[in-house]
């Protein structure tokens, strides 16, 4: 049976808690602590911990990194809306791909390849989640399994939330919602426009 080594992570900062939730092929890890007065992103190169705040919100989520150094995540302004971020050397916001003004729009990045290509989520004024992929933070392509389907009239429901490209083939992976509000994971090629359903046997309430 193989060995698993599992090392803890904790931000010298965080009095409350530490998540990881990205890894890049240097060991660098980003991810997001938490004090009694706010949530914070970070970077451990090494050991070294840097923390990540970007200033125009009150809280910060890095969540994923590539092999350059180049950061994405979201950070929640102070009217409690969520706006995705990329960072190398300092933060910029991505365009929303519904515009800024769209009522109750989140935006989330999730994850950055060493191409510069990132996914993530946004939802629309119906808290309808749809995955996307983009290049450049400007323009946009959805990503929507086609047996995500409505559920309670929010919509279709997508979370792209990793993404890989290897011999000049783009795929990804993340979840979609059934009609019945059930969990599934996807795998995506995104040139063939293919999706793959993956549930985990083991799995009675979702994967």
């Amino acid at each position: 049976m193989p060995v698993y080594n599992y090392t803890t992570i904790d931000d010298p900062g965080a009095t409350q808690g530490t998540v990881a939730s990205g890894i890049n092929d240097a060991g660098q890890i980003v991810g997001t602590y938490l004090t009694g007065a706010g949530v914070h992103g970070f970077v451990d190169s090494g050991g070294t911990f840097t923390t990540l705040d970007d200033p125009s919100g009150i809280k910060t989520f890095a969540t994923g990194i590539n092999s350059a150094g180049h950061i994405v995540g979201y950070y929640t302004d102070s009217g409690g809306h969520d706006h995705a971020f990329f960072f190398s050397g300092g933060f910029d916001t991505l365009n929303n791909p519904l515009g800024t003004n769209v009522e109750g729009n989140d935006f989330y990045a999730e994850g950055i390849n060493d191409l510069g290509w990132m996914v993530g989520a946004f939802s629309d004024a119906n808290d309808a989640l749809f995955g996307f992929l983009t290049g450049n933070g400007v323009n946009y392509t959805f990503i929507r399994d086609p047996l995500g389907v409505e559920d309670f009239g929010v919509g279709s429901q997508v979370l792209g939330t990793s993404y890989n490209a290897a011999k000049g083939l783009i795929y990804n992976v993340g979840s979609y919602f059934d009609s019945a509000f059930h969990q599934h994971g996807f795998f995506n090629d995104f040139f063939s426009g293919t999706y793959t359903t993956i549930d985990n046997p083991l799995g009675t309430n979702g994967t």
